[in-house]
């Protein structure tokens, strides 16, 4: 009798074994996994997708050809989410992405595994670099560090500091600036409003006006210059005649501060300028009521 129970005893696992096993098949699946190979037979690429409207949704794959990972991408119907991973040839990793509160922040690295640079977007398509860029030279020290500023739904490198060898911070470039006429209604005349973004804060600044400037200043000391000191980032006039105008001439930057001097009997005041030239043709763009500040 206990081998007859036993065998039954068997026999029903067996038959809930299959039964579980015609269940799981007869379950609808969800997702399906495309591979996409090299001419040579190498595996190229794996891309998930939903079966229900062919969107791709899940964990996306790239390999190299010997093989190696090549990027790991998470992926929610259609859209890159969460978290990114990118690795050298050889399987360090490379680049590391982070999304999180309408962000993304990225970290470049070294083969080993030191960081290399760091930056930060917003999630938006295209993404929009924002905030504060770093570059790392391979002894971990900060090389170069950029401001990006988000202005009219465009990304704009505001300033560029280099750090030499001393760590000190050197100021570059500033890379905006902008022109705009506008017509001012009911009325024969035109504004024009001058921006500028400088590349040393808290520089003194003023706007040069020379028509026969040339631009790599061979020429400045022979030429008529007209300069408008610049209290801000902006000049408006109200007294424009013509609708459009050709402006050439340069921003000056002025900065002057005192170095540390502890340990030291005497002073020392660091002088830095920039000039940075423009050659515009700018044309009415808009039309404005006299009260608009814009």
């Amino acid at each position: 009798m206990g081998i007859i129970n036993l065998l039954k005893q068997s026999k029903a696992v067996i038959i809930l074994l299959v039964y579980a096993m015609i269940l799981s098949s007869c379950q609808e699946k969800t997702h399906f996994v495309k591979r996409n190979y090299y001419p040579s037979g190498e595996l190229l690429s794996e891309i998930p997708y939903k079966i229900a409207d062919s969107i791709k949704d899940g964990i996306y794959k790239d390999f190299y050809k010997n093989g190696q990972l090549k990027q790991v991408i998470h992926i929610k119907n259609g859209v890159p989410v969460d978290s990114a991973l990118k690795y050298y040839e050889t399987g360090e990793l490379h680049y590391k992405e982070l999304r999180a509160n309408d962000s993304i922040y990225g970290s470049y690295f070294y083969k080993n595994g030191d960081i290399a640079a760091k930056n930060k977007f917003l999630d938006t398509d295209p993404p929009l670099q924002i905030g504060m860029s770093y570059i790392y030279s391979k002894d971990g020290n900060v090389r170069d560090s950029m401001e990006y500023l988000n202005i009219g739904g465009k990304s704009y490198l505001n300033t560029r500091y280099h750090h030499n060898d001393l760590g000190e911070v050197v100021p570059d470039s500033s890379y905006f600036y902008e022109f705009k006429i506008s017509k001012i209604r009911n009325t024969d005349r035109y504004r024009l409003r001058i921006y500028y973004i400088p590349s040393m804060k808290e520089a003194q600044m003023a706007m040069v006006i020379g028509e026969d400037l040339a631009e790599d200043f061979s020429n400045l000391n022979n030429v008529r210059l007209d300069t408008i000191v610049m209290d801000g980032n902006s000049i408006v006039t109200d007294n424009l005649k013509k609708p459009n105008r050709r402006l050439k001439g340069f921003f000056y930057e002025y900065l002057s501060r005192v170095k540390d001097t502890i340990g030291k009997d005497s002073i020392t005041l660091e002088i830095m300028e920039k000039k940075t030239f423009f050659n515009e043709t700018v044309k009415v763009s808009d039309s404005i009521n006299i009260l608009d500040k814009g």
